[in-house]
């Protein structure tokens, strides 16, 4: 658990999701915009859905940001391991992921919550957390959409790396973060 300060000054909580999130959870993801929801997938966006995919999930840990009021304004999920559909795609990149060192990274902001920081600063505690678990490389869950420009920049900014691109849905581009 960590208090996140926001460069506009709001608090929040970063915490590692637990079940009773999970009524919460369901009420950010729906309430995200329609652009956001399209660029954020790795679960269904209902209940029921949270509450599977959590819950069947051993190597997947949940994270979230709460705002004041106890409303979930972040998520973020790593995986152990990189995604299964992934694997082909870093492999013809001359990588050869390992489940012990390797970890898949999503995370998700709130729109009005965007730009503020809080990203960053949610960043810096996953990072600390892959790197207590043993992992080195970060890998980012389905890639980015290469037309998602501000996330591109974001990963960019921390310190993430470009190594290539495939065709889901549009353009998009595989990143990694080394981590030290």
């Amino acid at each position: 658990m960590k208090n996140l300060r926001t460069r506009d000054h709001r608090t929040v909580l970063f915490r590692e999701l637990i079940h009773t999130d999970y009524d919460k959870l369901t009420s950010y993801l729906t309430n995200l915009s329609d652009e956001s929801k399209r660029r954020f997938g790795p679960h269904p966006f209902t209940r029921s859905a949270v509450e599977e995919f959590h819950q069947s999930q051993k190597d997947v840990t949940g994270f979230v940001a709460m705002d004041q009021e106890q409303n979930v304004v972040a998520y973020a999920l790593i995986a152990r391991g990189v995604l299964d559909e992934d694997q082909p795609r870093f492999l013809g990149y001359g990588l050869l992921p390992d489940a012990n060192s390797w970890c898949t990274f999503a995370p998700s902001v709130a729109d009005q919550w965007q730009s503020c920081g809080l990203g960053s600063q949610m960043f810096e505690c996953i990072a600390a957390y892959c790197s207590s678990k043993g992992y080195k490389n970060v890998m980012l869950w389905g890639g980015v959409q290469s037309t998602n420009t501000k996330a591109v920049n974001y990963y960019l900014k921390l310190g993430f790396v470009k190594l290539g691109g495939f065709e889901h849905n549009g353009p998009n581009d595989d990143m990694m973060l080394q981590l030290s």
